[in-house]
Parts: structure tokens; C-alpha cells; sequence
């Protein structure tokens, strides 16, 4: 989630903003709130594998501390942005996004428009070589904030929200993942996949939604979206009514050309949201300060 969370700093999680979940026990208290797009939030990675109940257990009356459910071999939570919200459509051309027909704006972060103090911010991996630590970010001779490695920094902007990605300035097989068109589903949804191949370059489907033809995927993106709704207990079958019990989300990582996302494993479930960051507190290291 770089440039918003850097490697070694600590997110206070408001867990009961959706909710507060007991997984052991089964149980979940009313939540406040709802998730809100372009906002960091935590959930639980879908990918992850339970240790077993007595290990959930032991973690829940230890109240987490010594991370006995969450390692680095089998990490359990995660925090991303959420992007795209249920029933959203969306797309991803360059790096550069388009919700609901609505293209998202990039610009760069320059000194006269800075407008967060990512100046200050050090490098604790630095940390033995000098007492201060090398900038994070530094700004270019065209006065542009740029990255260590010579990243980009840009404000991406949508409506009245706003905030910082990073983009490598080298290709990558994130950069590649373009998505022509992308339905996020939404709870009472019924989709159907259709094979339309007689028609159009073989592995497209057409995607309809309630009833109604709404867009046309390749079998890539099924794969990497559609068909992983099978973790969640949703069957998944050609030509065949869907029915979508869960709203899902799409999410991003600041970090763009290096994030772990929805574009490798799929969307999220409303059921694996924990809660959204209540603040982001710093390792001193991060202000070069030495902590013998």
C-alpha cells in the first residue's frame, strides 16, 4: 500500500465499523457503518487457510498478540483500497481506471501541490548505514516527487476523493493486466455466463446480468474473477442461472505495479471484511531517528 502505509508502520483497525466478528464463535455484532469507496480497508485474505479451531481460540483470548493465526507463511489479513463497490462496472486501461463510465484523473505530485509530508518519511532499511536513513521520496530536478527507484508518484483523483499511488517505471506482469470490462456482483444478482466462441475469437462469454446482456469477458478474466466466487459457496456453471448471495468488492493496492490484489486472486466478500484503518502510527525509524 505504498506511498499510504509504508513497510514497518502499525494500522489501528476500527473493527467495529462493519461489524465486529467472532469466527470461532460463529457470531457478529451489528455494524455503523458501511464500506465506502477509495477507503483503506482490512479483511481477511481470501486465499488464507484456517489453523484450526483450538489454534482460533488460543489467538482470540491472547487477543491476537502473539499471531498465532496470522504468519508470514499464511498471512491472514490484509489492507487494500477499495475500488471498485457492488454493481460497479469498471475498467483498467495503462494503469488508469474508468468506474461506471467515469474516467478516474491523474496528476503528478509536484512541490507547489504537495500536499501530503511524504518528504519526511525514511527508509528504516537504511538505517545502518546512516543515523537519518535515505528519503522514501525525493523530488526530481523537474521538481516532480518521484520514488527511491525512480517511481511515480501520482494524485489519483475521482468526484471529491483523492489520493497517492505509486507506478514503477518499468513493465511488470501487473502492468499487463488491463481489464477491458469487469462487473463487480452485488447481493440479489443473478448473472449467466453465456460461451458466445460460434460468434467472436474463441474464450469470450457473455456476461448477463438479470436477465439482460450486460458485457463480454475473456476466459482470463472468468478465471481470475467469476469462478473464484466458488470459495464463497457461490456454484459457478456455463449457462446456467447465478445467484449471488454476497456483495464483493474490488480492491487495489497503492503500490500498483507491486500489490498482492483483486487482479491475482479475485474479488472480496462482504463476509471477510474485518474493518476499516482508524489511524496509521509510525516506527520511529521512519523519522531516522536511531532506537538502540
Amino acid at each position: 500500500m505504498v506511498p499510504t502505509v509504508i513497510p514497518g508502520d502499525y494500522v489501528l483497525v476500527n473493527e467495529m465499523a462493519y461489524g465486529l466478528r467472532i469466527p470461532s464463535l460463529g457470531l457478529q455484532l451489528p455494524g455503523y457503518k458501511s464500506p465506502e469507496r477509495f477507503k483503506p480497508v482490512v479483511f481477511v485474505y481470501p486465499l488464507y487457510e484456517r489453523p484450526g479451531l483450538h489454534i482460533e481460540v488460543l489467538d482470540f483470548l491472547s487477543l491476537g498478540l502473539f499471531g498465532l493465526t496470522n504468519t508470514p507463511e499464511n498471512p491472514k489479513y490484509f489492507v487494500k483500497r477499495i475500488i471498485g463497490m457492488p454493481g460497479d462496472r469498471l475498467s483498467l486501461q495503462n494503469n488508469k481506471l474508468t468506474i461506471n463510465d467515469v474516467k478516474l484523473t491523474y496528476a503528478k505530485v509536484t512541490r507547489d501541490k504537495y500536499l501530503i509530508n511524504l518528504y519526511s518519511i525514511k527508509d528504516p532499511l537504511n538505517q545502518s548505514q546512516t543515523p537519518e536513513g535515505k528519503h522514501y521520496y525525493v523530488f526530481n530536478s523537474r521538481g516532480d516527487l518521484i520514488g527511491l527507484k525512480g517511481e511515480s508518484v501520482l494524485m489519483e483523483r475521482f468526484g471529491t476523493s483523492e489520493h497517492l499511488i505509486q507506478l514503477a517505471n518499468r513493465s511488470s506482469s501487473l502492468s499487463d493486466s488491463d481489464i477491458h470490462f469487469l462487473y463487480i456482483p452485488k447481493r440479489g444478482d443473478t448473472l449467466r455466463f453465456t460461451d458466445i466462441s460460434d460468434n467472436s475469437p474463441r474464450g469470450f462469454l457473455q456476461l448477463s446480468l438479470n436477465g439482460k446482456k450486460l458485457g463480454i469477458i475473456n476466459q482470463s478474466l472468468f478465471e481470475t474473477y467469476y469462478s473464484t466466487l466458488s470459495r464463497y459457496g457461490t456454484k459457478i456453471a456455463m449457462d446456467k442461472d447465478i445467484q449471488i448471495a454476497s456483495d464483493y468488492y474490488f480492491v487495489l493496492g497503492d503500490n500498483r505495479n507491486n500489490s498482492s490484489d483483486s487482479r491475482e486472486w479475485g474479488f472480496v466478500s462482504a463476509d471477510l471484511l474485518i474493518g476499516s484503518p482508524l489511524m496509521i502510527y509510525y516506527p520511529y525509524e521512519r523519522f531516522g531517528l536511531a532506537v538502540q
